[in-house]
């Protein structure tokens, strides 16, 4: 996932082969007309379609956000994770079809479980562990994954990689990065 403002950005990354998704602003999941709005903008930017999304701070009410992804046809969403602690909030170390009770069908869109994110690993306000710390939690968490073979979704923010406040984080990420191909 890549924020992309008004800046040739998106087609860097676009160039790079990889793929830009929608990170909807603070408010969107409140003003659901947000998200279409900011897609579009996104897109316009970068030329090229999104296809995923994920809520700042994971802020999101699945039973009304998703199905407004899904009516607008994402393909997949990754806010479904804890902010406070790594683990498997919906219980499934896989990729799955979230189920819309209103409309009692499984969405098309597909939700990639987030298991991992670096500020609730590095952060006072949630664990506050050391990089070393951080990345042994990290490891367990896709260790159990890994056994049910699973697929899921890390997140880690690019001012990590920004010498002035990655405090290790960068090379946690390379570590971890070394873990999963191991595997």
């Amino acid at each position: 996932e890549v924020a992309v403002g008004p800046s040739r950005g998106g087609v860097q990354v676009l160039a790079q082969g990889d793929e830009l998704a929608l990170h909807p602003s603070y408010t969107a999941s409140e003003r659901l007309s947000l998200i279409a709005e900011e897609r579009e903008r996104l897109e316009s930017l970068a030329g090229a379609s999104v296809r995923g999304v994920r809520f700042h701070y994971l802020r999101h009410d699945a039973h009304a956000t998703l199905p407004e992804l899904d009516r607008l046809g994402f393909a997949y969403d990754s806010s479904h994770g804890y902010a406070d602690r790594p683990g498997m909030r919906a219980g499934l170390s896989f990729p799955f079809r979230p189920y819309d009770v209103a409309a009692d069908r499984p969405l098309a869109l597909l939700e990639l479980p987030l298991v991992v994110m670096d500020a609730t690993l590095a952060e006072e306000r949630y664990l506050g562990l050391s990089a070393e710390a951080g990345l042994d939690r990290a490891a367990a968490v896709l260790e159990r994954a890994a056994r049910a073979g699973g697929t899921v979704s890390v997140l880690w923010h690019n001012d990590r990689f920004e010498p002035a406040y990655a405090r290790g984080w960068d090379r946690v990420y390379d570590r971890l990065l070394g873990w999963v191909r191991e595997r």
